[in-house]
Order: structure tokens, then C-alpha cells, then sequence
């Protein structure tokens, strides 16, 4: 087939099957809705005979993506390349001149890499158990603390190395682009962790490469330096610190230029080349950026960056940040923040990029570098943009985001018809209807009913003491006939949806304890972050159960009967009946969402959607988002899947086979 293609869509096709296949190596039962996820938007012709191809060719069960926001063809992520071991490091991740190789430490050896072939180009194998390193722009040079002790003097051109210094331990090390300078930090000689705890001075060493020795020592900061960059000629030093403080030095007048301090501890530094700007990112998401003069260029916040993770553009308009599994561009001439957007792991620690900031490379905790292209990211996600729920009927699903609406789950089509900021939201598509909760300036919390797929509701109750603190505060019984809200002082009510009356209420329940209705509305099951779980009978308002588990932080799914429940363990599902207490293992992942008569349950880790078929434990498919799963929702006949992620993408899936 690829044959036939013409040149234009065949890098596009390539490009798709690389980011199916390396994301998801050891699922490539999965890549033909990977491909079809990622090239579905592509409407030309050589294009679209691909997509029917694949579709038409899998076996057995998969998810065919009726409508996905994955990362397309020609997204951001522009390359994945399985480099066997993962990067830790990022001091010592050189992007070459050109972007046509990549060179790095880890453990004992410097690799380069050929992003063209990506293969292996060279190897320098140091005959040292471990260490870290810096390497110079062009990677020239590079210094190694080798066990801690040692800091080593490495000529990548000639391959030979010399030791340079001996001493007290050493923190971290961190070099000039031009490979002239050099600064290490440690502790002093009769330092003791246990008994410091990380506090205390740090000495920091310069290093003058060109003739091999250390020709200043100093102290500074309270507490162990996080972080440090150094100018490319290796006049300006950066440094961050658990001391809350940042601060940059002019080596050759040996005089700091400033010390900022912030609310909480800095994680990571950055420079331009030049130094004339620096920009630090604190633990609390704080990001500063400031002139050489300490004028204060931009402050952001939610821009969280581990350390060495924090880059800035060469004119030092733009900073690049990567924290957990998430990298984003802000713009400061803008004040904008692109991103984030989610590697393939969830852990980056490790980033470089271009003098422009257009293009960067992230190393992982996994085996695995990305290359990402910045021009083509999004802007910011908020939270307030996330997805806080979906429910989904035979052949509509009801989404709650900044807008609530309602989509076609055959076409993937989406109907706005109300806005769906600073309300709670929830739905029974069995029964037919939905309700939405909202609160008025002086409290007062109102509940409207309405009928499923429909804008117009009607004023059910209003009350001061609803709550609008806890996320999903409100549900239906999957009948329909009782509605559970929650009220302040960590209490629930359960009310009668056709007339508003209260059926049983407890004022508290207890910090972190959480209600749910079972399938007839008969029975309130209560589970508490401690394992505590209690079962309250609504005819009799007597407790009928009480039991002791494993502590229950995840969702709680109720079988086709009011008996059976699925609850999370760790990271697995466990299938307990709350009368008899007989519970199993039932499969892998968290559950998430489950088919009205229970014969799909699909189930969460991180990123992965399984699909199970129920009660044979079979798992059917499975599909993988780009950015971390928040909810998901099965139509009534478990033929539909619908998730929504962090990136406020909304994925529709149709079970084939």
C-alpha cells in the first residue's frame, strides 16, 4: 500500500507509524487506531486510502476512533528514538550544531547519536563505576564528577581524559559552551547528611579548563544548590537553591550581581548565552525571569520545570519548561504560555533546545529521547478547561467542561447549548435525565432537572448549605429516582429528583470520605481514604454493613445490581460483593467506567484505556492518549467508549469486532 502512495503523504504515514509504534512497542495490537487517530484530519486522497485500508484490515476486537485529538501527523512531536537507556542528566545532553546529532552521558559512557539513521554514531566508554557530567556547545569538552570524589577533564575529539581535582564530595557539576570553564559545587569535608539534612553552605569551585586547575573557591547559599548554568564564555554563574534563593555571580570581578529570594525552593535555573537574562522556576510553579540588572522581566505561575530543565532562547524571549511528563514555551513578549503538552512517559528530566527555542529534545526515566517541534504547540490548558465529567446513552454523551455539550457519538459531532464554568453537573441517560447546580453570590446553591439531551430544566431545590467544594458533589442513581448532593461540613444529602424532597441526609461524613449511590438507589455505599467502608439501607436509614479495606482512594463502580462493586487496589480492580464480603481479583488498571449491564468495564493507568469483557476477565482492547486519562464514560450497550484528558481533548471510540 505504501507503495502507491504518493512522496508527499508518505512522510506523513511514516511519521504516525513511528509515533505509534515507538510509544506503544509492546502493544501493537494497538497502532492501526493509533494511525487512524493521528491521520483521521488528513483529508487527502492517498491519505484517506491508507486510513480505509487499516480500517477494514484489523481482527477481532479494537477501538476505532470516531472522533480523537491525538497528536497528529506533523504535532508537535516530531521524532521518538529508542535509545536503550534513560537520561537523568540534563547537563549532559548536547544537541549539535544543525540538529543532526545528539551527545550524552550516562553511568560511565558518552554516546552520540545520529538523528537521520538513528543509530549509535560513537561511543567513549570511561573506566569509572559512575558519575555525572556537563558537556560544552559544540561537545568538545566535557567534566565528569566520577564516584563523587573525582572531577575529570574528558576530550571528546582525541578521546582522552585526566583528572583535574581531588576533594570532598561533589554535588553537581556544570560547564561553559565554550568547554573554558567549569563549576563544581559541595559540601564541606566533615559534612554528614543525616545530621544536616541538606541545610548548610555549599563551596563552589572554578575551574579554568585551558590549564587544568581550580582558581577560585567560595561559599554560598544555605542549603544544597539545585541548580547552575553558566554563561557560554563562563563569565556568569546561576544558581538555585533549596535556600529559596537565586543567585548570579560574575566570576571575573567576583561579585554578585544579585540574590532573589522566593516563597519556596528554586528547582531550576537558566541563562542565555550572553547571561544579559535568567530565568529560575521555583517549586511552587513560579516562574521569574529577570534582567542581568535584576529587573524583573515577567513572573508567571503553574510553570513547574525539574532541574536542568528550564532553557532559555538565545535573545531570551522565550523559555522552555519540562516538569513530570509535560514541556511548554512561554512567550514573554506576549506573556503566553503554549502547552504543556505530554511526552510518551510520564517523567522528563532531561531537556535542550535551539538558540531559537523552535525546537527542543527531552530525555526520559524510560529509554527514550523525543524531539519536539515548539512552533506547533497549542496554548495553555488550564484547569478550568479540563473535563469534569462525562455520561453517555446509546448514542449521546453528555460532556462537562468550560461548556456543556452534547455529542453524536456515531459522528463525533459536538452541540454547545450551555455554558458549564462554575457549576456541577450529572446525569442519569437511562432514565432520561441530567441536573446542573450552580451558586449564587450570597451561597445559595440551586438544583435544576432536565430531561436527558435537553437545554431546559426546571428548579428542583435550593438550599445555602449545598456545597460547591468537592469535585463530582453530585449523582444520580442509574434509575434515576434519587439524586446524592453534598453539603457543607462534609455531609451528603439524597433527594427525591421528582419533587425534591430529602430522603436521608448525614451531616458529616468525615474528612475524605466519599458517597455513592447504588444502581436502584436503594443502599448509600461510603468509602473513606482510610479503607473504612459502611452501606446504609435508605428504606430502613439503618446501617447494613461495615468493613475494614485496603485504604480506597479511586473511583467506585456498582455492578448491574446494587450487591457487586468494583473497587481500586493498588493498581489493580477488585470485584467485591459488599454483603457476602467475597472479593477477587478481577483485572489490571483502575476502573473508570462500566456498561450498564456490566458486561464492559473499561479500566485506567495514567495514559492506557483497557477494555474488559466482563465476567470472562477478557481484556479486548486497549488505546492510549496522549496526556493522562481524567474521565471516561461506556454508552448503555458498552459499544461507545468517550474519554476526556488533561489537554481537554474528548475521545470517542466505537468497540469493532
Amino acid at each position: 500500500m505504501l507503495a502507491r502512495l504518493s512522496e508527499n503523504a508518505k512522510p506523513r504515514i511514516h511519521q504516525a507509524f513511528r509515533l505509534s509504534t515507538a510509544a506503544l512497542a509492546d502493544e501493537p495490537c494497538e497502532w492501526p487506531t493509533q494511525i487512524l487517530a493521528r491521520l483521521q484530519s488528513d483529508k487527502s486522497l492517498a491519505i484517506q486510502r491508507v486510513l480505509q485500508y487499516v480500517a477494514e484490515s484489523p481482527e477481532g476486537c479494537w477501538l476505532r476512533p470516531i472522533q480523537t485529538p491525538l497528536i497528529a501527523s506533523g504535532g508537535p512531536i516530531s521524532a521518538i528514538i529508542n535509545v536503550g537507556v534513560p537520561y537523568d542528566e540534563s547537563r549532559a545532553l548536547i544537541w549539535s550544531e544543525g540538529r543532526k546529532t545528539i551527545t550524552s552521558f550516562r553511568n560511565s559512557s558518552f554516546r552520540t547519536w545520529d538523528l537521520r539513521s538513528q543509530q549509535e554514531a560513537s561511543r567513549l566508554d570511561l573506566p569509572i563505576d559512575w558519575g555525572i557530567a556537563a558537556i560544552s556547545d559544540p561537545p568538545d569538552r566535557a567534566i565528569v564528577m566520577a564516584s563523587q570524589y573525582q572531577l575529570l577533564l574528558v576530550d571528546l575529539q582525541s578521546a582522552t581524559v585526566e583528572l583535574i581535582f581531588t576533594g570532598s564530595i561533589i554535588e553537581s557539576v556544570a560547564i561553559s559552551a565554550d568547554g573554558s570553564r567549569a563549576v563544581t559545587t559541595s559540601v564541606p569535608p566533615d559534612w554528614d547528611y543525616s545530621e544536616h539534612d541538606w541545610n548548610g553552605p555549599r563551596t563552589l569551585r572554578l575551574f579554568d579548563l585551558d590549564r587544568r586547575s581550580c582558581i577560585r573557591t567560595w561559599e554560598a547559599h544555605r542549603a544544597r544548590i539545585t541548580d547552575s548554568a553558566l554563561s557560554a564564555d563562563g563569565r556568569l554563574l546561576a544558581t538555585a537553591s533549596r535556600d529559596r534563593t537565586a543567585q548570579l555571580v560574575d566570576l571575573a570581578k567576583a561579585k554578585i550581581l544579585g540574590a532573589w529570594r522566593c516563597a519556596s525552593e528554586i528547582d531550576a535555573i537558566a541563562l542565555t548565552p550572553s547571561g544579559h537574562r535568567v530565568a529560575y522556576v521555583s517549586s511552587g510553579g513560579a516562574l521569574v525571569v529577570r534582567r542581568q540588572n535584576g529587573e524583573v522581566v515577567q513572573r508567571l505561575a503553574h510553570c513547574r520545570a525539574a532541574r536542568g530543565c528550564v532553557a532559555l532562547s538565545k535573545d531570551g524571549h522565550k523559555v522552555v519548561l519540562a516538569a513530570g511528563g509535560n514541556l511548554c514555551v512561554v512567550d514573554l513578549r506576549r506573556a503566553t504560555r503554549f502547552g504543556p503538552f505530554s511526552g510518551t512517559q510520564p517523567d522528563l528530566t532531561s531537556l535542550a533546545t535551539d538558540d531559537h527555542a523552535s525546537r527542543a529534545i527531552t530525555g526520559e526515566l524510560g529509554s527514550q529521547l523525543v524531539l519536539w517541534d515548539l512552533t506547533k504547540l497549542k496554548r495553555a490548558i488550564s484547569p478550568e478547561d479540563w473535563t469534569f465529567g462525562i455520561w453517555a446513552s446509546g448514542d449521546k454523551a453528555l460532556v462537562h467542561q468550560d461548556a456543556i455539550s452534547l455529542w453524536d457519538l456515531s459522528s463525533g459531532k459536538r452541540t454547545e447549548f450551555r455554558a458549564g464554568r462554575h457549576c456541577e453537573v450529572t446525569a442519569a441517560p437511562s432514565a432520561g435525565i441530567w441536573a446542573i447546580a450552580k451558586w449564587s453570590s450570597d451561597g445559595v446553591g440551586r438544583i435544576g432537572v432536565g430531561k436527558w439531551g435537553r437545554k431546559q430544566t426546571r428548579p428542583l431545590v435550593q438550599s445555602r448549605d449545598l456545597s460547591p467544594a468537592m469535585l463530582h458533589g453530585m449523582h444520580f442513581s442509574r434509575n434515576g429516582k434519587r439524586l446524592l448532593v453534598h453539603i457543607h461540613k462534609f455531609g451528603c444529602r439524597v433527594l427525591n429528583p421528582a419533587n425534591g424532597r430529602t430522603v436521608w441526609q448525614r451531616r458529616n461524613l468525615g474528612l475524605g470520605v466519599r458517597p455513592f449511590l447504588s444502581p436502584s438507589g436503594r443502599y448509600v455505599l461510603s468509602c473513606s481514604y482510610s479503607g473504612q467502608m459502611e452501606v446504609v439501607d435508605l428504606d430502613t436509614q439503618e446501617v447494613v454493613q461495615q468493613a475494614q479495606l485496603q485504604p480506597i482512594t479511586g473511583k467506585v463502580l456498582f455492578a448491574e445490581d446494587d450487591e457487586r462493586i468494583f473497587i481500586p487496589q493498588g493498581s489493580e480492580t477488585i470485584l467485591l460483593n459488599w454483603k457476602s464480603a467475597f472479593s477477587n481479583i478481577l483485572c489490571q488498571g483502575t476502573p473508570s467506567s462500566i456498561s450498564e449491564d456490566a458486561s464492559w468495564l473499561v479500566t485506567e493507568s495514567l495514559r492506557k484505556l483497557t477494555l474488559w469483557k466482563l465476567p470472562d476477565r477478557h481484556r479486548a482492547a486497549t488505546f492510549t492518549l496522549d496526556v493522562p486519562v481524567l474521565h471516561t464514560a461506556l454508552s448503555s450497550d458498552g459499544r461507545f467508549l468517550i474519554a476526556g484528558d488533561q489537554s481537554g481533548g474528548v475521545h470517542i471510540l466505537r468497540r469493532e469486532g
